[in-house]
């Protein structure tokens, strides 16, 4: 039985509230050719910056680590990230899913990121 477009689609409406759509989509994803470093991280910094600012990134992020999407910035986490995340909440028991998925997607809205960079650069003596 063939599902209608309304329904295959069926518990992503959060998706159309999300800051990526758009042209900007690009910076979420890496090419499909060699890229270095430091365009990676760039690119990643303006997809992240973007997410900060989007309304719907805990359901983004919850959805990238449940799916196990192995590619791109996802609710403020690159793949990364997201394993980090994974592996994290398997060591700890299994941590409630959306729970930690708001508090991640939350971190991923600060200005130092999800990870603390900009913390734990200035602990080891190199601040931005």
């Amino acid at each position: 039985m063939a599902l209608r477009r309304d329904e295959q689609y069926e518990g992503f409406d959060w998706q159309r509230a999300a800051a990526c759509r758009g042209e900007q989509a690009i910076n979420f994803f890496p090419p499909t050719h060699f890229e270095r470093k430091d365009l990676r991280l760039a690119r990643e910094r303006v997809a992240k910056a973007i997410c900060r600012t989007c309304p719907v990134a805990a359901e983004c992020l919850e959805y990238a680590i449940s799916s196990r999407e192995p590619h791109g910035v996802w609710g403020g986490l690159n793949e990364v990230e997201r394993r980090q995340l994974i592996e994290r909440r398997t060591m700890s028991g299994g941590v409630e899913p959306t729970a930690d998925a708001a508090s991640t997607a939350d971190a991923a809205r600060r200005p130092d990121g999800p990870t603390g960079e900009r913390r734990a650069d200035a602990a080891r003596g190199r601040g931005r």
